[in-house]
C-alpha cells in the first residue's frame, strides 16, 4: 500500500511550502515501519538529501503494532516543519543541514527560503503545463 499527501506549511521557517511525500507500507504493517520520502525537494536534517527518505527512529524508536499508528507518522511529518529543535539534530540523517543551521541560522533560513520559493515556482509551471 502507498499513500500520497501533502502538507501546506503556513508558519516558521518552511512558511508557505508545499512539500509532497510517499508513505510506503510494508506488506506485514502493522508489524513493521512504514517508510516515508519526501518527493519535493526539501532541506532538512531528518531527510536524506538524495533519496528524500525520513529519519523515523527518533520518534518511534521502536515501532509497536496497536501503540503506533500511520497518523502519527503524519503528525510527526508536520513537526517537522514547525519544531525548531529538529533543525539542529545533527545525530540524524543529515547531519551536515543541522550543523549548518548551527552555526549559521540566518543563513541557514536564507536558503529554506529560496528553496520553498523555487519549489513553488516549479509547482506553479508544472500546474500551467497540465491546463
Amino acid at each position: 500500500i502507498v499513500w500520497h499527501g501533502v502538507i501546506f506549511v503556513r508558519d516558521k521557517l518552511y512558511k508557505n511550502g508545499i512539500f509532497k511525500f510517499v508513505i510506503n507500507f510494508p506488506t506485514n504493517y502493522p508489524l513493521k515501519i512504514p517508510e516515508v520520502f519526501f518527493i519535493t525537494p526539501i532541506i532538512h536534517p531528518y531527510v536524506q538529501e538524495n533519496s528524500g527518505k525520513v529519519d523515523l527512529t527518533k520518534k518511534f524508536t521502536k515501532w509497536e503494532s496497536g501503540k503506533n499508528y500511520s497518523i502519527q507518522l503524519i503528525y510527526f511529518l508536520q513537526e517537522l516543519f514547525y519544531q525548531e529543535s529538529f533543525l539542529t539534530d545533527d545525530t540524524s540523517f543529515n547531519p551536515t543541514v543541522a550543523y549548518s543551521a548551527k552555526q549559521d541560522y540566518k543563513s541557514f533560513s536564507e536558503k529554506i527560503k529560496l528553496l520553498v520559493e523555487e519549489n513553488n515556482k516549479n509547482k506553479n509551471k508544472k500546474d500551467e503545463k497540465s491546463l
